[in-house]
């Protein structure tokens, strides 16, 4: 389904996104979209060779407007987010729009995220990517590690400043 390096719009409310076990808007409880937020495919790989999971960034905060690229400003803090599983209907739920691609370098990933493990916990758990679509003011400032920092017992996030930190060329 997705592709390394894919990167997609998705609505916010709150920081947090649409809850894809709902089957509308209208059922999720005190949904109310105020923001966007991007996410980056940065890996993806299968448990069993079946069991299909996707490892991602997003953007540290939600935006008040709709984007119409991937952020490629060197200013701009991306959020590493633990692997996932995702349904086409999850997909469309979340209303995710795909933006544009951006050519990962696997070499400069692994240098600036040497802890990245493949998702076969996730995919055999179904955990879902929606559990890490989490962006500001969703998830506190102060749980985001600063560039360069692993995430440790006051932070949770590791980041990278700018997405060419990971891109090829």
């Amino acid at each position: 389904m997705f592709e390394i390096g894919d990167g997609y719009a998705f609505p916010t409310s709150g920081g947090g996104s649409i809850n894809p076990y709902f089957a509308s808007l209208e059922q999720t409880p005190s949904w109310r979209h105020d923001g966007w937020a991007v996410m980056v495919i940065i890996a993806r790989g299968r448990a069993f060779d079946f069991l299909a999971w996707y490892q991602f960034l997003t953007i540290d905060c939600a935006a008040p407007e709709k984007p119409t690229a991937i952020p490629m400003d060197d200013s701009q803090l991306w959020v590493f987010r633990q692997p996932g599983t995702v349904t086409p209907l999850h997909i469309k739920r979340l209303q995710l729009e795909r933006l544009s691609s951006v050519p990962v370098d696997s070499d400069k990933l692994q240098k600036s995220f040497p802890y990245m493990r493949p998702g076969i916990v996730q995919a055999v758990i179904d955990l879902s990517i929606c559990d890490g679509m989490k962006v500001g003011p969703k998830i506190p400032a102060r749980f985001i590690a600063p560039p360069g920092q692993t995430a440790g017992p006051r932070t949770r996030y590791p980041t990278i400043l700018g997405l060419g930190t990971i891109l090829a060329g």
